[in-house]
């Protein structure tokens, strides 16, 4: 499924899992700009994707998968 929404600096990571619907023993990941996915876990991972965008309407890929990486 893909969905589109948007977040901003004071999205904290509490709100993105519950939008996602982010359950027990899965990984939220993002796309970074190097074309890595990099797990996000916190508030600070999450402000750290965000500090890292281009500019404010950067468009973000999150991924929700498996614990076990699949």
């Amino acid at each position: 499924m893909l969905r589109r929404f948007r977040i901003d600096e004071h999205t904290t990571f509490a709100a993105l899992a519950s939008h996602v619907s982010l359950a027990a023993g899965r990984k939220l990941q993002y796309c970074d700009d190097d074309g890595d996915w990099v797990e996000l876990n916190n508030d600070a991972d999450l402000r750290e994707a965000l500090r890292a965008a281009p500019d404010a309407d950067a468009l973000y890929r999150v991924m929700v998968n498996d614990g076990d990486g699949g």
